[in-house]
């Protein structure tokens, strides 16, 4: 049985928007602070593939976010996913020559990536800090210690808010599950020890 017949809530879906909306929502999103580098994304992605990718409003909220911190226009929705992991772990310090994290770039994202497929292997989209903690402490393909574990789930979710508390039930998320999947699709493609195949017919896969 597929799992989507057993959640018991109501599911809401946001339309994409048309393409007037999509240069509306760019404009009123730099409108306060810098219009012209709106007017700059819009000639940018119109006419171009990469106009269709970001019309949903997740795509084009990260398309705005990542322009507006001076990374260079993504072509694909993978590539707009990965420059925001990037970002988020480190590349933003570089650009404002500041540094706020203890660990590196590259064991921020190592950790980002093992996370997320930890938790989607596990058909979850959140967990508590201690648990996330124990996943990656757990994976003998991450080769690092415990302190050193708990120092990236510390700083994945400050000061690179790319774990985001939830308040009520007390536990960490990706925030979207679409950019779990993103994540969790990377850890599949780089390490090739993992089995894909009892993945490909199970629906909760289906966006990786």
């Amino acid at each position: 049985m597929s799992y989507l017949s057993k959640v018991n809530f109501l599911g809401i879906t946001l339309l994409p928007f048309s393409e007037q909306q999509l240069y509306k929502f760019i404009t009123s999103w730099f409108k306060n602070n810098d219009v012209i580098l709106g007017e700059r994304v819009i000639e940018s992605i119109k006419g171009k593939e990469i106009a269709e990718i970001v019309k949903t409003p997740l795509l084009a909220t990260l398309l705005c976010d990542l322009a507006e911190k001076g990374i260079d226009i993504p072509r694909s929705e993978s590539e707009i996913f990965t420059k925001r992991l990037e970002l988020f772990c480190g590349v933003y310090d570089t650009y404002k020559a500041i540094r706020r994290t203890t660990l590196s770039q590259s064991i921020l994202q190592k950790a980002a990536i093992k996370i997320a497929y930890a938790l989607h292997s596990r058909n979850l989209r959140s967990g508590t800090k201690s648990d996330i903690i124990k996943f990656i402490a757990n994976d003998s393909s991450f080769n690092y210690d415990n302190e050193t574990c708990s120092t990236a789930v510390g700083e994945l979710i400050d000061p690179c808010n790319m774990l985001v508390h939830d308040a009520i039930s007390g536990t960490y998320s990706f925030g979207h599950l679409r950019y779990q999947e993103h994540l969790a699709s990377l850890e599949l493609l780089q390490n090739r020890s993992i089995e894909i195949v009892p993945y490909l017919k199970n629906d909760w896969w289906r966006g990786t």
